[in-house]
């Protein structure tokens, strides 16, 4: 198995998202919100190997070139990447 590097990565896809955290999320003063202190360890756990899934993943994923983006999977994607970023947004 051949691992190829490729600049077009679904990372393009998440960078929207993390600069919109990086913008907003100083507003987030309320410490029930920020406060890990009453949660459990091995859900803290998960959630950081969850986390560090969510943003190591794109790097792998290759977007499609061309005239690939007209087949039916990367247009169910953006199906559900626009909608789901605009949902991101609003909230």
């Amino acid at each position: 198995m051949k691992l190829e590097l490729h600049l077009l990565t679904c990372l393009w896809l998440i960078l929207p998202l993390l600069a919109w955290n990086l913008l907003l999320g100083g507003r987030i003063i309320e410490p029930r919100v920020i406060s890990d202190a009453r949660s459990p360890k091995w859900l803290l756990t998960a959630e950081n190997l969850a986390r560090i899934l969510v943003f190591a993943l794109p790097l792998l994923m290759a977007l499609p070139r061309g005239s690939d983006w007209q087949s039916p999977l990367p247009r169910a994607g953006l199906v559900v990447s626009i909608p789901g970023t605009l949902v991101y947004f609003a909230s």
